[in-house]
């Protein structure tokens, strides 16, 4: 089941290297819309990509805010984790909609397609 798709719109990169490993900072915000949630990300969304030679992870953290499917407003904290070179994440929601409540605890996948200027993540429950 298909919860929402985020549209990543990336707004600037921070980048530190050693011999062993790059962090790079993906600054970003957007847009989520779908049948249950529509709504925009706050300032300070932040992508950690560690790359490492044969490996990297990616950690995104980000709020957003908007209204549920019962027209309520609200709030979600997403986590989202990868393995670099992979289309597919898996994020953790945390909401205050009482409607959505369900989505604390729900096991979600995401997958991750790359688009002009950013990416696009499709969540959708497992």
């Amino acid at each position: 089941m298909k919860i929402m798709t985020i549209n990543v719109n990336i707004t600037g990169m921070q980048r530190v290297s050693t011999s062993e490993k790059t962090v790079t900072q993906v600054l970003f915000d957007g847009t989520a819309e779908g049948e249950y949630f529509n709504g925009t990300i706050l300032p300070g969304g932040v992508d950690t990509q560690i790359n490492v030679p044969e490996k990297g992870t990616l950690s995104a953290r980000y709020m957003l805010e908007g209204k549920d499917n019962s027209g309520d407003n609200c709030k979600m904290y997403i986590s989202n984790d990868a393995i670099q070179n992979c289309n597919i994440t898996t994020p953790h929601i945390l909401t205050d909609s009482e409607n959505l409540r369900w989505l604390n605890e729900a096991e979600l996948r995401g997958e991750l397609t790359i688009v002009e200027n950013g990416v696009q993540i499709e969540i959708f429950s497992k």
